[in-house]
């Protein structure tokens, strides 16, 4: 038995005394009473007559002592080893380990929940298991994105809107779809609305709450707010629920002529829905084109008010009768004589008296002639012009044709006082009036100012008494003794010869024609006064170029595409335009097609099903090509109404599909049934580009710069970088400032970097404040961490001091275990000097490194020593206090005593 000094836990100088006699080693198998341990060994147990440390304890390596298990402590074998000493903590791999969630504090003998900002985390579940919907982010437990914490730390709640503390868009789409960051708050997106219980953004429809233009037309395409309402703009209607303002055409809804005009002209509001105004036609029911003869109709004013002269019948605009319609259809002209569209007589007749329809052209009917201007037809009279009989005895009784003028007939002269009249001859005149008074004695005479003669053709016998048909080779006078004689003949120097393209038969009493082939032939109109379109040609009668010999040999009849012994290209374009010899026969070029009868090659036009290959289409219209046998314009091209060009679109243009747009429009997209550019770009060169936005761009809306470029927005309608942001030279991309970054304002800064402001033009952390490497953070500062003045290191940690370029808690306080306060030194807290204890604790000092009481001192508690009443010596070995004995079960500590 004997006395023994020892130090609590804190190595506070209390005294235990102690009953040793035991041999007082941990294993030792003699005990009865748990005192028969633990009077040696404090915190140990008999168990089974053996003395073993209590749960939650264990012996030293020499056996002579418990301690209590910690936080990190590698000699557990089961969870109840750790938990019995610390709990919320197990046993993992022979190690403690505080349980996920937990964090070791108390120098390893407490595991806390841990809480949001706790510093100490590695991984998600660290954090996450403490307080749900949270992360471990750079050894920090963060509330994940969406959520905010409450103000005790121990809950991450989802977002609504309205919440502050945001700084990203993130914080609050993450947590509410369509909402984003707006100074500090949650906000829904333009063209969103918050519900009731704020946590969710709803889409605005027509007829909906909003307080400007930007609340209706970022939901809905051209929508405004009217006295607080989403309403579609003037010429639009709301379709598909509200979701949508659709441009009205004829027969929508409407209230006011301008409902309708302001997007279709020339129409106007009857009865409550959009009509065309009188003189005008629906065109695909979104416009109104002025009508045209052949539109359909239902009343007269319906075509007389667009086309004047005109007339509804049977349901189609025409013209009134005597007149016709222009090749545009948008005019009725008054017919005249030659006109060649006419189909009945009133066609000619109700434009000019006197005049009928042959053959589809206007004429003057029979025995009168056309006025100089085609306007008027006037009756012939004796000596007029004609060119056949019916033009005199249309008008004249008696009459007839002769020399290209109107004379009365044989044995008839003119009236005396009215040249539309011929009056018979007198009998018994002395000279004759008449062919019969000599035909009777003559066959083939008649009357002339001289007397009986023969007839033009004849000629008298050598004795007088008969006329005689002439021959080729006779003798004549004028053409007509030969011609009245034999058909095709006429007088030359004074004989009778064939004319040109005929040749004189065997007897000479007739003249025949010639044929292509012919080799008599000396001049070309001995052929082509025979066969028209045909040339005397090494003294053959030949076809001219373009035409080709029939069957029989008598004519040249023009070549068509598909005829074949062609030799070269004029032989067929000289015939039919746009058409060449290839392999011998006629086609057409490149580009073009026969019409029905071959006589015309037609251009391709955008739709005709005439092609075998592009070069069918694109050889004559630009941008086209040959799908399918059809003609078809290239994607990023439309016909025209005529369909023979095909043009490149461009934007506003109407389309189908984006493919109608992007294939010549860089980066568009087909929208509404316009090529448009999408959020984020703009057109540029004259329309036919749309091109990146970046940073100074003009702008109408946030997403027209934010959906080309991260983190910007629109500002006064200039494309900038969102605040907290600045943009890179090429004005493509917003950077988020980092610290050391140039700034204006403070804005610059703390919108990008909590904790920061702008000092001389540089972004950097307030006081208190340190940035971590990668310049994205400011961190509070911890004790030890680097400063260049006190109020770097007393705004972060009260009760601390910048000394030696270093936060130190100042004298009196030390530091807890990871740097972030300093707390009042208490007895038992490490120490370097007297005056680290004595600052703090009254009448302590600093011995083997531990603040304890001085001699002759006792601890009142944490902060206060206390003198001793009674000193203590040692008397021969043995303590005594005042002269009295002090029993051997007392122990000493510091020559006081303390029972």
């Amino acid at each position: 038995m004997g006395i023994e000094s020892i130090f609590d836990s804190k190595g506070n100088d209390n005294i235990r005394l102690r009953n040793i006699y035991l041999s007082g080693r941990v294993g030792d198998d003699t005990c009865t009473l748990d005192s028969d341990c633990s009077d040696a060994i404090n915190d140990a147990e008999c168990v089974n007559g053996t003395c073993i440390c209590i749960r939650g304890y264990q012996h030293t390596t020499n056996h002579t002592s418990c301690y209590r298990r910690y936080i990190g402590d590698t000699t557990c074998v089961t969870h109840n080893d750790c938990t019995d000493s610390v709990p919320h903590s197990n046993c993992t791999e022979g190690t403690c380990h505080c349980l996920p969630g937990y964090n070791a504090q108390d120098q390893g003998y407490k595991c806390m929940l841990r809480k949001i900002k706790d510093e100490t985390c590695y991984l998600d579940t660290d954090c996450n298991y403490a307080v749900p919907n949270s992360n471990c982010t750079n050894s920090t437990c963060l509330c994940n994105s969406g959520f905010n914490s409450e103000a005790n730390l121990t809950i991450c709640r989802l977002r609504k809107i309205g919440d502050d503390s945001c700084e990203l868009s993130t914080d609050c789409s993450d947590a509410v779809v369509s909402s984003f960051c707006s100074g500090g708050f949650c906000a829904c997106r333009p063209g969103f609305r918050v519900s009731v219980d704020l946590e969710s953004c709803t889409r605005r429809k027509i007829g909906e709450v909003c307080g400007n233009d930007s609340d209706c037309n970022a939901a809905v395409q051209d929508s405004i707010c009217r006295n607080n309402t989403c309403v579609c703009k003037t010429g639009y209607l709301s379709a598909m629920n509200g979701t949508k303002c659709q441009a009205r055409v004829i027969g929508d809804i409407c209230e006011k002529a301008v409902d309708c005009n302001i997007l279709m002209q020339h129409s106007f509001c009857s009865n409550g829905e959009c009509e065309c105004v009188t003189g005008y036609l629906a065109e695909n029911s979104s416009w109104c084109k002025l009508r045209e003869i052949g539109d359909p109709c239902e009343i007269d004013t319906d075509c007389a008010a667009a086309v004047n002269n005109s007339l509804c019948e049977s349901s189609v605009c025409k013209c009134e009768s005597g007149r016709y319609e222009t090749e545009d259809l948008t005019e009725c002209l008054l017919r005249k004589i030659n006109d060649e569209n006419c189909v009945v007589n009133d066609d000619c007749g109700d434009a000019i008296n006197d005049s009928n329809c042959e053959s589809a052209v206007c004429v003057c009917n029979r025995g009168f002639y056309a006025s100089m201007d085609l306007t008027q037809c006037i009756k012939r009279e004796i000596g007029d012009l004609c060119v056949e009989h019916g033009d005199c005895s249309g008008a004249i009784l008696s009459s007839r044709c002769l020399n290209n003028s109107c004379v009365c007939n044989q044995g008839y002269h003119p009236h005396d006082k009215d040249l539309h009249q011929c009056t018979a001859n007198l009998i018994g005149d002395s000279v004759c009036f008449i062919d019969s008074e000599c035909s009777i004695v003559i066959a083939n005479s008649e009357c002339s100012a001289t007397g009986c003669v023969c007839l033009v053709g004849y000629q008298p016998t050598q004795a007088g008494t008969r006329c005689v048909l002439r021959t080729i080779g006779d003798n004549c006078t004028y053409d007509d003794d030969c011609s009245h004689a034999v058909s095709r003949s006429l007088c030359r120097d004074n004989t009778c010869v064939c004319e040109a393209g005929h040749q004189e038969s065997a007897l000479n009493d007739a003249c025949i024609k010639r044929k292509v082939g012919d080799s008599t032939c000396r001049v070309n109109s001995d052929c082509s006064s025979a066969v028209k379109f045909s040339h005397c040609e090494n003294g053959t009668c030949t076809c001219d170029i373009g035409f080709k010999v029939t069957a029989s040999n008598t004519s040249c009849i023009l070549r068509r595409v598909g005829d074949q012994n062609c030799v070269q290209n004029i032989d067929c374009s000289a015939a039919v335009n746009n058409s060449g010899c290839y392999d011998e026969t006629c086609q057409c070029n490149l580009g073009y097609y026969p019409n029905n009868d071959n006589t015309t090659c037609l251009q391709n036009k955008v739709y005709d099903s005439q092609c075998f290959s592009d070069l069918d289409c694109s050889h004559v219209i630009n941008g086209s090509h040959c799908h399918e046998d059809i003609c078809l314009c290239l994607p990023g091209y439309y016909d025209t109404n005529d369909n023979y060009t095909c043009v490149r679109r461009r934007l506003w243009d109407g389309c189908e599909t984006t493919r109608d747009c992007s294939a010549v429009i860089d980066n568009s997209i087909c929208f509404d049934g316009e090529c448009l550019c999408p959020d984020g770009y703009m057109a540029l060169n004259g329309n036919r580009t749309c091109t990146k936005r970046i940073i100074t761009d003009p702008c109408g809306h946030n997403f027209d710069c934010l959906a080309a470029i991260g983190d910007s927005r629109c500002s006064s309608n200039v494309c900038t970088c969102q605040l907290g942001y600045y943009s890179s030279n090429d004005g493509t991309m917003c950077s988020k400032r980092i610290i050391g970054d140039r700034c204006v304002t403070g804005t610059d800064c703390y919108h990008a970097v909590s904790d920061s402001m702008c000092v001389f033009g540089v972004c950097s952390c307030q006081p208190g404040f340190m940035s971590t490497s990668n310049a994205t953070v400011c961190v509070k500062r911890c004790i030890g961490d680097q400063c260049a003045s006190h109020v770097d290191c007393s705004r972060a940690i009260p009760n601390s001091v910048c000394a030696v370029d270093t936060c130190q808690c100042i004298i009196g306080f030390i530091s807890n275990a990871n740097g972030s306060s300093c707390s009042l030194r208490v007895i038992g807290d490490p120490c370097d000097e007297d005056q680290d204890c004595s600052a703090a604790i009254t009448d302590g000092v600093c011995n083997a490194g531990i603040c304890h009481c001085p001699f002759g001192f006792l601890t009142q508690d944490d902060h206060t020593c206390l003198i001793r009443e009674f000193p203590c010596t040692y008397i021969d070995r043995t303590l005594v206090i005042v002269g009295r004995f002090i029993p051997p079960s007392w122990a000493i500590i510091n020559d006081c005593c303390s029972r």
